[in-house]
């Protein structure tokens, strides 16, 4: 039962929309079987050391009439186990605070635009048997339509949909810069609607968004098989702060040129007539990019794009209006991927979540298993020394004496196992390392909130067969055997 619902506990990790084969939680009867072996050899390897030490006891106690006496071979291996517990808990819990703090950490990046309120999805016409002709007039409808419903503030599209995972660049030429050989002059590019950015919730900085008049694209030259070196048939580009700023510093983009290219006398006719604040690109991860902005030309225009709508309350009816809208243009041209901006950023961060919650899992799992081991261990220690217990309460020792008597030990165990967790630690960078974000794996406050929740939950266990010990009546300890 606890398998079963641990597999459908993981398997809500994965979005279904991204998942290519149907899984499901039923238990396979095969790992169920292997699972069972593994088990039962695990049991009887670990069970047959002291079965086997059973069969040469030490006689010389018994004949002495000092049955309680501790077989030390024994309990060094019980509490090397518990030392061996909690080293693994150790690296663990510090692993899981590090994942969670990296999750953390990932989802209050600031992406350089606004998801609340803001819903996408996808249309692709040419699979509905679009022609390049008739598809400019199909997005121009749904914009104006969609639009015009109640609860909706603004919409627009692109060609390149935002923290996908995708991504368009091309080389690129700047008026007045000579690059460099080798140098890096690929700006990653979207050609977009507009009204983009307002819809996106992306600040213009400096100049204006596209408007409709650009999307008119430039005369072709007369000589069609002649370069028109006129930027692929752009007039206009805005560009990121980044990118400004990387060409142009302090003498501002605003009316520089740059152009598709970068041979010797490469043409820049496209005029920069924006510049926008830097945004987030293929992933919340990566590092925001160099981006050149186009206008979505008719002639260009894409067969499938991300349409892009900002809510003014409630994203549902946002949804609803756009299957409606859709719908009512074209029917036979389905509206398909329908999320809210926040629910792709958090599908985005599966692997980060999926990883923090497992690791959380087994953390706790295994301080459990620390704490069960040391308390066995400690309540064995006191019961095979109850007579010595005894004589010391005879002789006047008071509780605090009997408990500091097996709190010592419990805090010996747990030193030495926390001692070596934490020189295991230090090599967790090179495990671990390409998988945090804006957390190192030596990080010392994870590494001591891990060290405290360990040390307090295993000092608890250990202090409870350190009280028990208190209550030894001292005349039938001292008969005890």
């Amino acid at each position: 039962a606890i398998a079963s619902w641990t597999t459908k506990f993981l398997l809500g990790f994965l979005p279904t929309s991204e998942t290519p084969h149907v899984i499901t939680g039923a238990i396979d009867y095969r790992v169920l079987a292997f699972n069972f072996a593994l088990s039962l050899a695990t049991g009887l390897l670990f069970g047959l050391a002291p079965a086997l030490r059973s069969t040469k006891p030490n006689l010389a106690p018994t004949l002495k009439d000092q049955v309680g006496a501790v077989a030390g071979g024994g309990v060094r291996m019980r509490k090397a186990l518990v030392v061996a517990q909690v080293t693994i808990s150790v690296l663990l819990l510090i692993g899981a605070g590090l994942f969670i703090r990296t999750l953390q950490n990932l989802r209050l990046i600031d992406l350089g635009i606004k998801p609340e309120s803001l819903i996408a999805f996808n249309i692709s016409p040419a699979i509905s048997g679009y022609t390049p002709e008739r598809i400019p007039a199909l997005y121009k409808s749904l914009v104006e339509r969609l639009s015009a419903q109640p609860g909706v503030q603004a919409v627009a599209f692109a060609n390149v949909g935002l923290l996908e995972g995708n991504e368009w660049d091309s080389t690129m030429a700047v008026e007045g810069y000579q690059a460099k050989p080798g140098e890096q002059m690929n700006p990653y590019c979207n050609s977009i609607s507009p009204g983009y950015f307002r819809t996106m919730g992306i600040p213009v900085l400096v100049g204006r968004e596209f408007e409709a008049r650009d999307e008119g694209a430039m005369p072709k030259p007369s000589d069609p098989n002649a370069n028109d070196g006129r930027g692929n048939g752009y007039r206009h580009a805005i560009v990121n702060q980044s990118y400004a700023k990387r060409f142009f510093g302090d003498r501002g983009a605003i009316g520089r040129h740059i152009g598709f290219g970068l041979n010797p006398g490469t043409p820049t006719p496209l005029e920069i007539v924006g510049v926008v604040r830097d945004s987030k690109y293929t992933g919340v991860r990566d590092e925001v990019p160099q981006q050149v902005f186009f206008p979505l030309l008719e002639e260009r225009t894409p067969s499938s794009i991300v349409v892009y709508v900002r809510a003014l309350g409630d994203p549902a009816a946002a949804f609803a209006a756009a299957q409606r809208t859709m719908h009512d243009l074209d029917s036979n041209v389905p509206v398909y991927n329908l999320r809210t901006l926040e629910r792709q950023i958090d599908r985005s961060l599966l692997v980060e979540r999926f990883i923090a919650t497992l690791s959380t899992a087994f953390g706790v799992l295994a301080t459990l298993l620390a704490v069960i081991g040391l308390y066995g261990v400690m309540a064995y220690t006191v019961a095979r020394r109850t007579r010595e217990i005894g004589v010391r309460m005879a002789l006047g020792a008071v509780q605090g004496d009997v408990v500091w008597l097996v709190m010592r030990e419990v805090l010996a165990l747990v030193g030495l196992g926390v001692a070596i967790g934490l020189a295991a630690a230090w090599g967790l960078n090179r495990v671990v390392g390409s998988v945090l974000y804006g957390v190192s794996a030596t990080d010392p406050l994870t590494i001591a909130a891990a060290c405290a929740v360990l040390a307090f939950v295993a000092l608890a266990a250990g202090y409870v067969p350190a009280r028990r010990a208190t209550r030894v009546n001292p005349v039938l300890a001292l008969r005890y055997e």
